[in-house]
């Protein structure tokens, strides 16, 4: 939005008590005829500002679940998630691939389960560091 745009918005609501809260581009704007006498306290501002954060950090949970899946569904067999889905103690039994990949991404987003997650990205790590080595590789068996 240009400069001109933003004048002529704030002029032609001047009479309205605006908040604007920029984070991804979002606004509220509270009609002050509404609310004239009301007042606001520290504690009110507090809780709108915490219920904005918890709102984006809901939102990032979200698009990180939804990356996941992308990435497991666009990068893994159905049989390496079958191992990942072993590994998590998550059962793989008549589940398709897209029911295994929600799974997995559950399991993982939970932070209860971030020190499992973790070692099993670092095992992972090394056994294809173990698999693309020239000597070792003969040594793994991994699939």
């Amino acid at each position: 939005m240009n400069l001109m745009k933003i004048n002529y918005f704030l002029n032609k609501y001047k009479n309205h008590l605006i908040y604007l809260f920029i984070m991804n581009i979002e606004y509220n704007i509270k009609d002050v005829s509404s609310v004239e006498n009301e007042k606001f306290d520290y504690d009110d501002i507090l809780n709108l500002v915490d219920v904005s954060i918890e709102e984006k950090n809901n939102k990032e949970n979200e698009d990180m679940k939804l990356a996941l899946e992308i990435f497991y569904n666009e990068n893994y067999k159905k049989t390496d998630l079958e191992k990942i889905a072993e590994y998590y103690r998550i059962s793989k039994r008549k589940k398709r691939k897209h029911h295994l990949i929600k799974e997995i991404v559950k399991f993982e987003c939970n932070v209860e389960n971030e020190y499992i997650t973790n070692r099993r990205k670092t095992m992972w790590y090394y056994i294809d560091e173990l698999e693309n080595d020239e000597i070792m590789c003969k040594y793994v068996v991994f699939n």
